[in-house]
């Protein structure tokens, strides 16, 4: 009963203002004022739990860089001395604090959050919670996938138990419709990018190949590397909250305008191993697909139409992406 009425007084709260309502004050720079803007708005859009954030503001400095007032439910942030990127981690430091005090979410289950005190455990919950964009908790995956990648369980219960989880049922791979037998000796492709005449061109070092919409395979020769790379499906920019890997990422457009594409978490710690999911973005933001990445999958477009293009065993394995 004590539980539910600190929730209730801490989550619901008549004097909070709405989160895209929160006063920003203080001598932000400009840029800060609008990361600050943005990233109150991806919690407020993201969240399936109230926050209460009476305002932010900035101060000259303070030892801990940022710190939440649970009396005032006030945020206070550094700017002097201090680049931006920090500023924003400490901003999305304080904010998590909000959100646990506001819900309780750290006393759910004490033990997930380390040894240690209420404090303590309290410092690991808001770290943990800075590392991940709140537009990136609601469409991680609780699955294990067979190369050991999986989601942290501290990573699964912000998403279930804060988050409003998205998953994307409509959208998946069918069984594989062509394989081509692989050039001899291939075991690894450096990357691939799409031509403006339907085909996909694939490559090791400077070496590159032709894959036509019919399934045949073509040597092209040795191409200079700034012809490797091609328009269509390959692009640097990653969904919020996501990167894209070593290799940068290969994104297919759907029929329907939207976009897959294989990318990373965007984790600002160190923690655990590295999450790739495959996701959809499309106008209303990013929906998770429910399928473990093959390690040097990538999404391309063949024909007009999406595909999963694997190199695996000495075959390429061309798979249609079924939107159903």
């Amino acid at each position: 009963m004590r539980g539910l009425l600190l929730l209730a007084l801490g989550a619901c709260r008549s004097d909070c203002p709405p989160l895209d309502a929160v006063p920003i004050e203080g001598d932000f720079s400009d840029a800060e004022r609008a990361n600050a803007r943005r990233l109150v708005g991806a919690f407020q859009t993201n969240l399936a739990l109230p926050m209460c954030v009476a305002h932010i503001r900035a101060v000259e400095s303070d030892r801990y860089g940022g710190r939440y007032n649970p009396v005032t439910d006030g945020v206070r942030v550094a700017v002097d001395d201090v680049p931006t990127s920090v500023v924003d981690q400490s901003l999305h430091h304080e904010l998590c604090h909000a959100l646990d005090r506001g819900n309780l979410l750290m006393e759910q289950d004490p033990e997930l959050w380390g040894a240690g005190g209420a404090r303590a455990r309290k410092e690991t919950f808001a770290r943990w919670c800075e590392a991940v964009w709140p537009s990136a908790y609601p469409v991680l995956h609780p699955v294990e996938c067979p190369d050991g990648e999986g989601l942290d369980p501290r990573d699964a219960f912000l998403r279930d138990a804060a988050y409003q989880a998205r998953v994307a049922d409509d959208v998946g791979w069918a069984e594989a419709v062509v394989v081509v037998a692989a050039p001899a000796g291939l075991d690894g492709l450096d990357g691939v990018g799409c031509l403006g005449d339907g085909s996909v061109r694939l490559w090791r070092g400077t070496t590159s190949w032709r894959l036509g919409p019919d399934g045949a395979l073509e040597e092209e020769g040795l191409l200079a590397v700034d012809e490797l790379v091609a328009d269509g499906c390959r692009g640097e920019q990653a969904p919020e909250g996501f990167v894209c890997p070593r290799t940068g990422c290969t994104v297919a457009t759907l029929p329907d305008g939207r976009s897959v594409g294989r990318y990373r978490l965007d984790e600002r710690v160190g923690r655990g191993p590295v999450v790739h999911r495959w996701l959809v973005e499309g106008e209303d933001g990013v929906e998770a697909l429910d399928r473990c990445p093959p390690s040097d999958g990538a999404a391309v477009v063949l024909g007009g139409e999406p595909v999963l293009l694997t190199l695996e065993g000495g075959d390429i394995s061309l798979e249609a992406l079924a939107v159903r």
